[in-house]
């Protein structure tokens, strides 16, 4: 034992538990490395039924605890504690020791603390419900009674009747126990008081920080109470004076209006040369083809005398067809030609239809010249290479696809659309049945190749109309909104939305909204994605640094500088993919815990990696009450009453404000990024949340990739944000097939229907 004890101290390993007997035949000793790895097991001397149990015993948990002694008959004894209250076995050890042990195992807040067994059947035992012993010495049995309020922690007995009592803040040893151990449990306890009083001090200097702040808080709520008195007076007369510049700029504006109205009306009544005694047809009103005439003509309107001898003004000259008088005949022909034009206010609002028609003899022969349909929600084209830049605008984003690879790929996509469709079905109705991860994988493949099909196509029927540049590209403009109820999260690009029945949320149809695959063949011709390494880790570390709290969250900055160190841990581990371990650590950003994650990628727990998991969920535990609470966040108290209104339980509803402060920050952080790239002379065809795509102007004017990314990134250094940006897979990429579209073909491959004989 003293050997493998000192083989621990030259190797750097802790000891995490230790056991021998009385006669010092049998002994157990558990060491590890300071950070929990290493852990390894000794020990000897022991009987062949207590060596195969300590076996088990340690195969199964890290944490194995060991006691021996003797029976009242001299048999060997001993105890193995697996885990917080369960006992593996035991041998010739007191029956209340066992009655206790069991009670205590019957409870599930039961722990059991420590177990020592000693000769002649003796033992102590510490628990949740307190202590127990029984065949102490008269001065150890009255110390453990009597020695004290404090509680005992340990109990050891020595073969010559020596013992020493563990107590949290001191010990009590009896006589012969050697100077060397008393000193080196002396010098322990001092270092140990040490510690607690430096700790009591910190404690003290935070609540006097506490104490501070809730004081500056209360002043700084007096004089935000104050402010607030007098930005609502500021708030109400700038009301008030906006309202007297909006009746002012409405009479202005209704003035203006009956001015080019009746200029309007001026120039019709030229242009048709409206006059006394023409005949006309007034659109709504005539029966006949012009069956009515100009009674009198002004610049207001146009008096006309119908078939029935009453009278109206036509205040809309438009509404007037006219017919060419007899006199006018010579002017245009003998045949008489009438020409409709039902114009529409805005080409966005409605179809647009040109009509020739040709009457004779009171009849009209009308065919449709023209026809243009329109959409609800168009594609507004921004002719780039003829208007020049355009201003730097947060909220507008000129995308730019390729419409003939988009045509092209529709085309390909279509050519298995009935295929697929067959083979879902038919996946769809075996999955009733037959529920397995390989059958779930085809059906995911299956449905995602079907949203790619039809966003390309929607985004096709978006874009039809407009007009090409020499590349086959088109561009056109697209506008971005908030969602959330305090209009501080992040930005959502508007467009037509996509369904799918496997997706919680719509897609839309551009570069943000659309599966990823679909980006390579539509921009990778001429356009980068930048996108923001590790974000929400950095953004999170970038506020406690801001906010003086970097002391409540060690681990989270370690993640965050030595990222690929813990990846590749859980990789390891848990031998999953770098993905899967990229979901860990957001997954408990977003309220989430070890165990969901486990859950959702099939995996066993492993102690290192939920040692990890246990303190990045502490960390952000508290750092989110610090920020949740603070007044740069107030804006929250709308989000929080938002989700209560939804039915979200009160409880629950602070660990989602964390992610709305991190969509926050991101936004913040894309807005300098999106702000430095049209600043350097690139043109930002997208943002996709904490990145965006952007494409150099083609002007010559544009600054490296390179030079921007770090320009970038030191705007939001000055800004008070540690952001490294950078270029992810897309550039050059149009030519490759879509990862997904592949899969999702060899599995129509796997499943092809056999080909039927046809008898004649």
């Amino acid at each position: 034992m003293a050997k493998q004890l000192n083989n621990c101290t030259a190797k750097g390993r802790i000891i995490e538990g230790a056991a021998f007997g009385q006669q010092g035949d049998r002994w157990y000793v558990r060491g590890c490395m300071i950070d929990g790895t290493g852990g390894h097991s000794w020990w000897g001397g022991c009987e062949s039924y207590c060596m195969e149990q300590i076996k088990e015993g340690v195969a199964e948990f890290s944490d194995l605890k060991v006691a021996f002694g003797s029976s009242v008959f001299g048999a060997p004894s001993f105890v193995l504690i697996k885990g917080g209250n369960g006992y593996s076995c035991h041998h010739d050890i007191d029956s209340d020791l066992i009655s206790r042990m069991n009670r205590i195992n019957n409870k599930t807040t039961g722990i059991i603390n420590c177990v020592r067994l000693f000769s002649s059947g003796a033992y102590f035992m510490s628990d949740s419900e307190g202590s127990e012993w029984k065949g102490l010495s008269t001065y150890l049995d009255k110390e453990v009674e009597s020695g004290g309020r404090d509680k005992v922690l340990d109990v050891v007995v020595a073969r010559d009747g020596s013992w020493i009592v563990i107590r949290p803040s001191r010990f009590i040893a009896s006589e012969g126990v050697s100077d060397k151990l008393t000193n080196a449990l002396k010098s322990f306890y001092s270092r140990h008081q040490q510690r607690q009083q430096s700790q009591a001090e910190l404690i003290r200097a935070y609540d006097e920080r506490e104490q501070k702040r809730i004081a500056e808080e209360e002043r700084a709520k007096v004089e935000a109470a104050l402010r607030a008195k007098e930005e609502e007076d500021r708030i109400r007369a700038e009301e008030e004076r906006k309202r007297s510049e909006e009746e002012e700029r409405k009479r202005a504006m209704e003035s203006a209006l009956k001015r080019r109205c009746r200029d309007e009306c001026v120039e019709i009544v030229a242009h048709k040369r409206l006059r006394y005694g023409m005949r006309v047809t007034a659109i709504g009103r005539s029966i006949d083809l012009g069956d009515s005439f100009v009674v009198s003509a002004n610049s207001n309107s146009v008096a006309i005398q119908s078939a029935d001898g009453s009278r109206f003004l036509a205040s809309d000259p438009k509404q007037l067809a006219t017919i060419v008088p007899i006199h006018d005949a010579q002017l245009h022909q003998e045949d008489k030609e009438l020409m409709l034009v039902y114009e529409a206010s805005d080409k966005y609002e409605a179809a647009i239809s040109f009509y020739h028609c040709i009457c004779r003899d009171g009849r009209c022969e009308c065919t449709r010249t023209a026809f243009v349909r329109g959409i609800i929600t168009p594609a507004r084209p921004i002719l780039e290479w003829t208007t020049g830049p355009q201003p730097f605008d947060e909220y507008r984003c000129a995308e730019k696809v390729d419409r003939k690879r988009l045509c092209v790929l529709i085309q390909d996509l279509k050519r298995d659309e009935t295929q697929r469709e067959i083979c879902l079905n038919a996946i769809i109705n075996k999955l009733r049945t037959e529920s397995t991860k390989k059958l779930l994988e085809q059906e995911k493949l299956l449905r995602r190749c079907k949203l790619i099909q039809e966003t390309a196509e929607t985004l096709l029927e978006t874009i039809e109309d407009l007009p090409e540049d020499s590349n086959g590209c088109v561009i056109y403009e697209v506008q971005y909104e908030h969602r959330d109820p305090s209009f501080r999260g992040r930005l959502y690009a508007k467009g037509e939305k996509v369904y799918s029945l496997n997706e919680k949320y719509p897609r839309y149809a551009n570069l943000q909204g659309m599966p990823k695959e679909l980006r390579l063949p539509l921009v990778g011709n001429f356009a980068f994605d930048i996108d923001a390494e590790n974000s929400e880790y950095r953004l999170i570390c970038s506020l406690a640094t801001q906010l003086g709290l970097e002391a409540l969250a060690p681990t989270l900055f370690d993640y965050r500088d030595r990222r690929e160190h813990y990846l590749t841990m859980i990789m390891q581990l848990h031998n999953a993919s770098r993905d899967e371990a990229k979901r860990l650590p957001n997954i408990i950003l977003s309220a989430g815990q070890y165990t969901t994650w486990l859950r959702v990628v099939d995996k066993t727990s492993v102690d290192q990696v939920k040692r990890f998991a246990v303190k990045v969920a502490m960390e952000i535990q508290a750092l989110r009450y610090e920020l949740i609470r603070h007044p740069r966040f107030s804006w929250l108290s709308i989000d929080k009453e938002h989700l209560l209104t939804l039915g979200r339980h009160e409880s629950n509803v602070e660990a989602l404000l964390l992610p709305r402060i991190i969509q926050n920050c991101e936004n913040e952080v894309l807005g300098i990024l999106h702000r430095t790239f049209h600043k350097n002379g690139w043109a930002v065809r997208a943002k996709i949340f904490d990145g965006l795509i952007a494409e150099p102007n083609g002007r010559g004017s544009a600054s490296s990739l390179e030079s921007t990314i770090m320009d970038a990134q030191k705007a939001c250094k000055q800004s008070g944000w540690d952001a490294v940006f950078v270029v992810k897979p897309l550039n050059g990429k149009q030519d490759e097939q879509m990862p997904k579209v592949v899969a999702a073909r060899e599995v129509l491959a796997r499943h092809a229907l056999p080909r039927r004989s046809v008898v004649f």
